[in-house]
């Protein structure tokens, strides 16, 4: 039977590649619920990940309506109309929901059914991102993180703003991506499968499973040895063309996971990623050796 989780492949339960992917999801995940400084390797590869919900048209309106909740939430955090309430150690209400912002302010939940916002409000929940009571959506703890690592009062065009923008949306998929994932494992399809999240991690799962054993990670590799049509779950025509759109940049213009490419005499594609995603796979690949010793 396929793999459970990418769909691709004979396994009893899930396959070594998305083990990794989830592996790489919840480090990812417990590096920035911590409460500590989050390494290098995780801040400058998340943002390399926000692509993987925007530009898959199945999770996209999940991603667009936690992202203008929380971008609302950090636009309006001194105004009246985004409120601090005060902890008591009486109200937990309070003590978990300090942020509110009223539901009308959402555009990205305007002209949709209550059966679909009850579908959405279960997923943002579930993620501790926001909930949903009567007219007013309550941020919850990891939203309420990524508004507080938004700088104050930063200069809005700051190539360091931009990158902290751009690392929030990636870890917003990572969130979702992580929620979506046990939800489909658990036996419950309604919400769908972030089809493009799994592909591409499980790209950088096979990229680690082949350098395993090299004592430092190249940054080149075989597109063959990356990438496989089949990972997209859709024709292969299409597959590669989906391929080089959304992580080569050809068409958009903004590359992802991958700095360039070059094609050989043989004809075969070689493909350079970016410094800061091997870095990253080297990290998690030391991770993972470590587990036996933690356990």
């Amino acid at each position: 039977m396929p793999c459970r989780l990418c769909l691709d492949d004979d396994y009893d339960n899930i396959c070594p590649f998305c083990e990794l992917v989830r592996f790489q999801t919840q480090e990812i995940l417990n590096a920035y619920s911590s409460g500590e400084v989050t390494p290098d390797e995780m801040r400058f590869f998340v943002p390399e990940l926000s692509f993987t919900f925007e530009r898959d048209h199945r999770t996209r309106r999940l991603f667009n309506i936690a992202y203008e909740i929380v971008g609302k939430a950090i636009a309006m955090r001194n105004q009246e109309i985004f409120t601090k309430r005060r902890s008591s150690s009486i109200d937990m209400e309070v003590m978990t929901s300090p942020y509110m912002l009223p539901i009308k302010k959402v555009t990205a939940l305007r002209n949709l059914s209550e059966e679909r916002i009850r579908e959405f409000d279960k997923v943002l929940s579930k993620a501790r991102i926001a909930r949903l009571e009567g007219e007013t959506i309550y941020l919850e703890e990891m939203a309420q993180r990524l508004v507080s690592d938004i700088s104050e009062g930063t200069d809005l065009s700051a190539e360091s703003y931009q990158h902290e923008v751009k690392e929030m949306k990636g870890i917003l998929c990572v969130i979702l991506a992580d929620t979506l994932i046990r939800k489909w494992l658990d036996g419950d399809k309604e919400s769908g499968r972030p089809r493009k999240y799994v592909a591409y991690m499980k790209c950088l799962s096979r990229f680690m499973k082949k350098y395993w054993e090299e004592k430092q990670m190249p940054k080149e590799i075989s597109i063959r040895n990356f990438f496989k049509p089949s990972d997209l779950q859709i024709s292969s025509i299409q597959a590669e063309k989906t391929f080089a759109e959304d992580v080569l940049g050809l068409g958009p213009g903004q590359s992802n996971i991958i700095q360039s490419f070059r094609e050989k005499p043989d004809g075969k594609i070689i493909l350079l990623l970016k410094g800061p995603v091997v870095r990253f796979l080297e990290r998690i690949r030391e991770r993972w050796r470590e587990r036996p010793r933690e356990r």
